[in-house]
């Protein structure tokens, strides 16, 4: 035998193992919680409950049964109710593939009597698939907590018949996994299927295809993760683009159409030879008449401007409109002549506040009640004032006559200057002439 074919021989050996490996009996780990009490039943006959829902588990091969002390811890504080996600969630605590769980109630909640109306709910819960798998419904009329237990007991037989849970996956997910024509969708799937043997065929975009032959058993859930296999010579398939077809009009070039045949003319027949005529006599010409000119249409007179004249007026004309007050802009001139009142007036205030400072002081500095250096204190503060009501007097007549000035020199005529040349027997130059 050639290297190359044992060296394909071994690759598809391993390949062969490595799947079966995945498909492996692994055994199943089943959680019996304790029993939903609402039956006020003491721990001895929940123990027969519980034992009746354990023994169908234990008969069946590769089942391994968590500890009820385990569950109790994981179940904490028990509600009257189940439901599916709670026992989901408590069978992910004890790290279950499935979880049993049993309610009981009863009409008449004391202990002491013997025989009681039972009424109970069994819950059989995928972990992984967060599903109800299966839940059975019975009563026990009149019975002791050993006929509840046998009653329970005889329930889980249908309650354990499946069908059970598929989980598969691959790494990577999202392969398309088909059973013959059936499409049972890309992985991760969790499928309840029923017992026996099934051929998957697996396949994703740049890996090899991977055709599995497993049996489903009938008494437990399966799951498992089969890894794919590159494949080197896989390529995306080439996008082809066809452009949409062209309706070909009229004035396109398409090729003509095949005429139809055209019959032969007969032949023509020779033309008899012309007969002269004699010549036509000219008729005499009407001379035209003239058309008649309309006379022109006068045109209307223009109304008067004014009012129209109605019945009972005199005929005067309608008086103007009234003329529209055009507010006149102050000048510059006018300006600056209210500013320096503005000046004049503030000047005027502080040589008068001066002036009363100093008076003040001259009446203190000639008190004989004060000290000499007071008095002299004094002075020196009045002609100090005295100075500055002075010059503050005198600001406030510049002022004054400055607009004053300004007042009479205004003219409501712009400024204008006029430069003419000037000659005379001195000489030559240019005389200006300022109008305000």
């Amino acid at each position: 035998m050639k290297p190359t074919k044992i060296t394909t021989l071994g690759l598809s050996l391993v390949l062969w193992l490595c799947t079966q490996a995945a498909w492996a009996d692994i055994d199943t780990t089943a959680a019996v919680l304790p029993v939903y009490n609402a039956a006020n039943l003491d721990a001895k006959n929940e123990a027969k409950l519980v034992k009746a829902l354990e023994a169908p588990l234990k008969a069946r091969d590769g089942y391994d049964l968590v500890p009820q002390s385990r569950s109790k811890r994981a179940m904490g504080k028990r509600p009257s109710s189940p439901d599916a996600a709670k026992l989901a969630a408590i069978g992910e605590a004890v790290e279950a593939d499935l979880v049993v769980a049993c309610r009981v109630s009863a009409e008449s909640a004391t202990r002491k009597e013997r025989k009681r109306d039972y009424e109970f709910a069994l819950y059989f819960v995928d972990v992984k698939g967060g599903a109800l798998l299966a839940s059975q419904e019975g009563s026990c009329d009149r019975c002791t907590s050993a006929e509840l237990a046998k009653a329970i007991g005889a329930k889980t037989k249908a309650l354990y018949a499946g069908p059970y849970p598929l989980g598969l996956d691959t790494d990577p997910s999202g392969a398309a996994v088909k059973v013959g024509d059936e499409d049972w969708g890309a992985t991760p799937i969790n499928k309840r299927i029923a017992g026996g043997t099934y051929t998957l065929r697996i396949e994703k975009d740049g890996y090899k295809a991977l055709e599995v032959e497993f049996e489903m058993p009938d008494d437990r859930p399966v799951y498992a993760a089969l890894p794919l296999k590159e494949d080197p010579n896989w390529s995306p398939a080439p996008v082809v683009l066809v452009p949409p077809p062209i309706a070909l009009g009229r004035n396109e070039a398409s090729p003509p159409a095949a005429a139809p045949p055209v019959a032969p003319e007969p032949a023509a027949k020779p033309a008899p030879p012309p007969v002269e005529e004699p010549p036509a006599t000219p008729e005499p010409r009407e001379e035209a008449k003239p058309a008649p000119v309309a006379a022109p249409e006068p045109e209307p007179a223009p109304e008067p401007v004014g009012r129209r004249l109605e019945e009972g007026d005199e005929g005067e004309d309608a008086p103007p409109p009234p003329a529209r007050s055009v507010k006149k802009e102050m000048s510059v001139q006018r300006k600056w002549a209210w500013r320096t009142i503005g000046i004049s007036a503030a000047t005027l205030a502080g040589s008068l506040a001066f002036t009363f400072s100093a008076l003040y002081a001259d009446d203190r500095a000639s008190d004989g009640k004060l000290l000499p250096s007071t008095q002299r204190d004094y002075a020196d503060r009045r002609d100090a004032y005295w100075i500055g009501a002075y010059t503050l007097y005198g600001a406030t007549g510049a002022a004054l006559v400055t607009a004053t000035v300004l007042f009479l020199t205004e003219s409501p005529e712009p400024r204008q200057a006029v430069i003419v040349p000037a000659i005379t027997p001195d000489g030559v130059g240019l005389s200006a002439v300022v109008r305000y």
